[in-house]
């Protein structure tokens, strides 16, 4: 149910007048409801920011090292506010689980950032925790270091992007209570990611719930596509495959995929 305009206002007005008062799992949803429907949507988020400012603060000192703290505050605000503007209070968690999550991944390029003075992209970061990953479980079987080339045969990914991703090796992101900035478990003798904490675990299920509300905005053809290119009926095949399945050219394909991916991304921000 939609909050109206005067609840928001009289439990904001409560909330602020206690500078100790932390908002029950009921008030912290009407507030994401009011915020997600654009329901005094600013105040909302305002005073969310206000009342979970103390775990951001927390979070900041555990993550963040010198002149990023000020950095990782920020970054931090930022991410919680996301939190607010994508909780979902009916599956039944509560909002500083959830929020734990983005306040840490905003906090995230902050923290490499700022301990080893270089920008490290995402993409590179998660690659790089992977072949770690895969490399300790093969030290541990073989009793050595893989090779490049086995690394590479192993994940199913380019040997350049392998090399490429040797120079972040020297770069640890730094973590906090057994959880790195990625928000895995971390093994305290290795500092290796080993399974997902309960934070990521909530903010995957939730994600996963949002993507199949997006593919139903795709059409059949756009599923089929997608479905078939990347092999979720069980193996991949080529667009020109795909194409001569259902009578039609790769470049078709190739636009229907294209066009999917847009429709997803928008759904997925």
């Amino acid at each position: 149910m939609t909050p109206t305009p005067a609840q928001v206002r009289v439990l904001c007005r409560r909330l602020r007048s206690d500078p100790k008062r932390i908002p029950t799992t009921a008030q912290d949803a009407l507030l994401c409801r009011a915020a997600q429907a654009g329901v005094e949507a600013d105040l909302a988020i305002e005073t969310m920011l206000w009342c979970h400012n103390g775990l951001v603060l927390k979070m900041a000192g555990r993550l963040s090292r010198g002149s990023s703290h000020e950095d990782a505050v920020q970054a931090g605000r930022i991410g919680l506010a996301k939190a607010v503007r994508m909780f979902d209070p009916d599956r039944g968690h509560r909002f500083s689980t959830y929020a734990v999550y983005w306040i840490a991944s905003t906090m995230r390029r902050v923290t490499v950032q700022g301990n080893y003075q270089t920008h490290i992209p995402e993409h590179s970061l998660y690659r790089w925790l992977r072949i770690r990953r895969w490399s300790t479980g093969y030290q541990d079987e073989h009793g050595r270091l893989p090779e490049p080339e086995e690394i590479a045969a192993g994940l199913g990914i380019e040997l350049a992007e392998v090399e490429d991703s040797m120079g972040i090796g020297r770069m640890e992101p730094c973590s906090f209570d057994g959880l790195s900035p990625l928000g895995f478990e971390v093994d305290s003798m290795r500092n290796i990611p080993t399974s997902p904490s309960p934070e990521a675990e909530v903010v995957f299920s939730s994600e996963v719930d949002r993507l199949h509300k997006a593919l139903l905005d795709l059409t059949e053809p756009q599923r089929i596509a997608i479905i078939e290119y990347f092999g979720l009926d069980g193996e991949p095949r080529s667009m020109r495959e795909v194409g001569e399945r259902h009578g039609c050219t790769s470049q078709a394909i190739d636009c229907r995929i294209r066009t999917a991916f847009r429709i997803l991304r928008k759904a997925m921000q």
